[in-house]
């Protein structure tokens, strides 16, 4: 084993602490025990426009059960501050105490807005319709409606407690749109390779 004098800039990852990650073929139909498992009573189901009122939607409330206590369908892409303050206000209203994100990276930043901007200590759990890969960061994106000037935070409290990747809930996801953010995938791990604090772990 090397000396601590052979060492140059050592650096150090420290993984997110999501809790779970559920996959496979109905997964989402595990919503209800994870939403338990995680004593959540009153959460805050949240979706795209394009989304709302669809058969995925109402399987995935349906899989929450009683948990889903309201609902939110008006998360636009980009994540426009409007959009975060209106979810907000709904999560607040309804009383709810966690946050189900299903749709692409916009709904899920979306959470994470939320869950920042009313500074709460609540769960975050995802379920990913696109490939961009937001459920695994702990930092978001949104867009000011007045600027148009896209900003963001990260902060390790935002991560995600539950995961549940599920091919079943990305159903309704266009084929443009899926394969957009399949290459918007292969982006992200380019940059994650070539960045000046690239980790041999991540690599």
């Amino acid at each position: 084993m090397p000396s601590g004098d052979n060492v140059v800039n050592p650096q150090a990852y420290e993984p997110l602490p999501i809790r779970r990650v559920v996959s496979g073929r109905g997964a989402h139909r595990a919503l209800g025990e994870e939403l338990r498992g995680l004593d959540v009573a009153r959460a805050l189901l949240l979706t795209t426009r394009s989304l709302d009122g669809g058969v995925v939607v109402a399987s995935v409330a349906d899989a929450g059960g009683g948990a889903i206590a309201a609902r939110f369908g008006g998360v636009s892409a980009h994540n426009p501050t409007s959009g975060v303050r209106a979810a907000a206000e709904a999560f607040a209203a309804a009383r709810c105490d966690a946050i189900v994100a299903l749709g692409g990276g916009s709904v899920i930043d979306c959470a994470k807005a939320v869950k920042h901007m009313l500074g709460g200590d609540f769960p975050l759990l995802d379920l990913p319709t696109t490939l961009s890969g937001a459920e695994w960061a702990a930092s978001f994106g949104q867009t000011d409606d007045e600027t148009r000037i896209k900003g963001g935070y990260r902060a390790r409290e935002l991560f995600a407690d539950v995961v549940l990747l599920d091919v079943e809930v990305a159903s309704q996801t266009p084929e443009w749109l899926w394969s957009s953010t399949g290459f918007r995938a292969i982006d992200h791990a380019v940059e994650a390779i070539l960045a000046d604090n690239a980790h041999p772990y991540l690599d």
